[in-house]
């Protein structure tokens, strides 16, 4: 099984485009952008990765998620090539959605950290409660705190379906930049990812939001890796920044802590403590 998943993690390209407006906004060398077209490579365990750090916050589980977007890696086309090009079923068209679906926000991920420098433990699913229209991703950056919606797609894009995903990123969530992220997902050719329309917003609070989203993340990686009593801590860190002591599981938040700190393992490596 691990000989199976891990003879998958190579290293692929897609061609980016990039909106002529957000290439003045991105560290990215402006020297290696020819016609706001570069060629972007990176590995397919930190596309299994970033799928993993886009998911939404549940309710902590003992069940490894990093397995099932692994799996997903077998619709990847392998060959000598090392163009992404993905092999779609036609005898399963819902399949296929699913497929795109999760690989365009995977690589939406990908391409957010290329161009800004992403600070991984602050990336997150942006809520929709009650079904309300929103972005799907925030993080931040070295440009502060970005805003994305993500599509992937077999097909290509529609101006319909480009200007309702242009539509929820302008959502009222607060950021200093945000963009769509358009994945076209071929079979028979080079994959494409296309950047647009990203104005800014000047009224962000970064200090503010990063130890929310950090804590976000780390609620998420640890129920990805079925380490849930971790993941429920963070969960619990979470609404004590957001709460102060003023939630009802603030008593089991230091009960944990307490197993926490006087049952796990802790091994220090290099300075750094892990549990």
């Amino acid at each position: 099984m691990f000989d199976w998943i891990w003879s998958r993690f190579e290293n692929k390209e897609i061609i980016l485009e990039i909106d002529n407006a957000l290439v003045h906004n991105t560290h990215y060398p402006l020297t290696n952008i020819t016609n706001s077209q570069i060629r972007v490579r990176f590995s397919l365990f930190d596309l299994v990765m970033a799928m993993g750090y886009g998911r939404k916050i549940g309710y902590p589980t003992k069940r490894p998620k990093f397995y099932h977007n692994a799996e997903l890696l077998g619709r990847i086309i392998r060959d000598s090539n090392s163009d992404f090009r993905v092999e779609y079923l036609n005898k399963y068209p819902e399949y296929n959605t699913e497929i795109s679906n999760k690989l365009g926000e995977g690589l939406s991920i990908i391409i957010a950290n290329h161009l800004y420098s992403v600070q991984t433990p602050t990336i997150s699913r942006i809520p929709r409660p009650g079904g309300i229209s929103n972005p799907d991703f925030r993080a931040l950056s070295t440009a502060g705190i970005l805003i994305w919606e993500a599509k992937g797609s077999r097909d290509t894009f529609s101006q319909r379906e480009i200007s309702h995903a242009v539509s929820q990123k302008r959502k009222g969530i607060n950021g200093n930049i945000r963009f769509v992220s358009l994945s076209h997902l071929k079979e028979d050719q080079i994959s494409e990812v296309k950047v647009l329309d990203p104005p800014t917003d000047s009224t962000s609070d970064s200090e503010r939001e990063m130890p929310l989203m950090r804590a976000d993340h780390y609620v998420r990686v640890f129920n990805f890796i079925g380490q849930k009593e971790l993941s429920k801590y963070f969960l619990y860190i979470r609404k004590r920044l957001l709460y102060n002591t003023d939630f009802p599981e603030f008593r089991e938040k230091i009960d944990l802590f307490q197993k926490i700190k006087s049952k796990y393992i802790r091994l220090e490596i290099t300075g750094g403590i892990y549990l």
